[in-house]
């Protein structure tokens, strides 16, 4: 039982895996992938170790190399999940000199994980092919894991404050299918297995990738910029339009929520929502630039608009920021359907 378990969640975080790469980059994507392919690597020594131990010798000691290997993710995927939650919430990215000095602790439990286990620190080699937790493992690596994944929870809620309800229906995915695999770690921790070699922790993460699979196929997951780059337009009275690579509304900011009516079409194409502007920004390509068009719903019927590429590095734009800006803005804005725009 626990080796199908294990197995399940190992094709569903390869599934989900694939899935993200197929997306466009963006640097939310682009560190979540590490994040997958360590939970992955988590699943797959926990199968061949439960599969060890059921069709294997009991006194063999693959299960215990196996669960070894396994620490390579055990210590390293809270590093990831605070990395990637820094690369959404914040500024598209972790301060590389921070980063460093965060994986030292990973990296020593790796170490210790890889050694003779008989030096008694992480694991303990009891012989029969029995092992039992030492000190680094109670007094170092659990609660420094644990600190990581509960200081990227705390950064993923205060993220929801002042975002828009896309960005807050996100981050609630996100706090849940990180939620599940906690609790399941508690229950490993506290030594309840009806299984041997069944790990609540792995399966915990299969569950948190069908709900994160389901969030980036219905809500936009990874696709809107960081949150340091939306956060200037938020308080704008300027309608402002987040854009994917292919011209997709994916987030939009007060003021062109009042302007632009909502859609139930997770990213509505700009042609939709405002052909005119759509019209006309074809001859700007990625380079972006201003042009001045004509939008019937804002007051004198013609408006400034600047499209504003994002880039990670040196890569094409993985999105764009539309500001729209009206010739009298003094007039104020007045909210229409797509049919007048």
């Amino acid at each position: 039982m626990a080796v199908a378990a294990h197995a399940l969640a190992l094709l569903l975080c390869l599934t989900l895996w694939w899935y993200v790469w197929r997306t466009g980059p963006t640097p939310a994507r682009n560190w979540f992938l590490p994040f997958v392919a360590l939970v992955a690597w988590w699943s797959l020594c926990a199968t061949l170790a439960a599969a060890a131990l059921d069709w294997g010798d009991p006194a063999s000691a693959w299960p215990l190399r196996w669960e070894r290997l396994g620490f390579v993710s055990a210590a390293l995927v809270p590093l990831a999940w605070f990395t990637f939650i820094d690369a959404f919430v914040g500024r598209g990215g972790p301060h590389r000199l921070r980063s460093a000095l965060l994986a030292l602790v990973p990296l020593l439990t790796i170490t210790l994980a890889l050694v003779e286990p008989r030096l008694g620190w992480l694991l303990v080699d009891q012989g029969e092919g029995g092992w039992s937790r030492g000190p680094w493992f109670w007094l170092v690596h659990v609660p420094y894991g644990y600190a990581l994944l509960l200081l990227g929870g705390v950064i993923a809620w205060r993220g929801r404050s002042g975002s828009s309800a896309t960005v807050r229906r996100q981050l609630r995915f996100l706090l849940l299918a990180a939620a599940v695999p906690l609790a399941g770690n508690l229950l490993d921790l506290g030594g309840w297995r009806p299984w041997p070699g069944f790990e609540f922790t792995v399966v915990g993460f299969a569950i948190g990738a069908v709900a994160l699979t389901f969030a980036i196929a219905q809500q936009r997951f990874l696709r809107l910029p960081p949150s340091a780059q939306r956060a200037p337009y938020a308080g704008l009275d300027e309608p402002v339009l987040f854009l994917d690579a292919q011209r997709r509304v994916i987030d939009r900011n007060a003021a062109a929520a009042r302007l632009l009516p909502s859609s139930d079409d997770g990213a509505p194409p700009l042609g939709r929502l405002l052909p005119s502007v759509a019209a006309a920004l074809r001859v700007l390509g990625d380079a972006g630039g201003t042009l001045e068009v004509h939008v019937p719903t804002l007051p004198g019927k013609r408006a400034e608009v600047v499209l504003t590429p994002l880039r990670d590095g040196a890569r094409p734009p993985y999105g764009f920021v539309l500001t729209i800006r009206p010739l009298n803005a003094a007039a104020g804005l007045t909210a229409a359907s797509p049919s007048r725009t």
